[in-house]
């Protein structure tokens, strides 16, 4: 029995495909470019020094956050802060700093951006956290969990929206 070229081929493709995984999915180990147990100083050199100390309105000034108080993605407006431990990054946390109703849009907006790039969450249940009403989703990739909780504060009438980066520590 002869099998024609063109099934060979596909048969082919199908198995690299099978085998690679997703393309999308790279795997990270930090966020951007830092990377986990980089120092402050590190951190500053892969971001071409544009990281600042600031304090977002309302917070408490004698603890200062390290890295973008206005950081764009999918035009949902974030402030990131890289946390250290023993001067080495540990986590990385954005939260949502928008008030406006577009921002109702940016948790499903996150959540799609995710899973495009590395693949449906590991966890995607109603989040049982404080005050929250809606979401919890996790991806792992490489070395790192990325988290996101989003909920609608009633009390306020605002979206919150915090996504971190985290090492993940597999157990064994």
């Amino acid at each position: 029995m002869l099998i024609h070229p063109k099934y060979i081929a596909g048969a082919v493709a199908f198995m690299t495909l099978a085998v690679s995984g997703p393309t999308w999915a790279r795997p990270l180990d930090g966020f951007e470019g830092a990377r986990w147990g980089m120092s402050m100083q590190q951190i500053q050199s892969a971001f071409s020094g544009r990281l600042v100390s600031f304090t977002p309105p309302g917070d408490d000034a004698s603890s200062p956050k390290f890295g973008f108080p206005h950081y764009d993605v999918d035009g949902c407006n974030f402030e990131v802060d890289f946390k250290f431990e023993n001067e080495h990054l540990v986590r990385v946390d954005l939260v949502l700093i928008s008030d406006s109703m577009d921002a109702a849009e940016c948790p499903t907006k996150i959540a799609e951006n995710l899973t495009a790039k590395y693949g449906a969450p590991v966890i995607d249940e109603p989040s049982r956290e404080v005050y929250s009403h809606n979401q919890k989703r996790v991806w792992i990739s490489g070395k790192t969990k990325i988290s996101q909780f989003s909920f609608f504060f009633v009390a306020l009438n605002r979206t919150i929206l915090n996504i971190t980066y985290t090492p993940a520590y597999i157990p064994g």
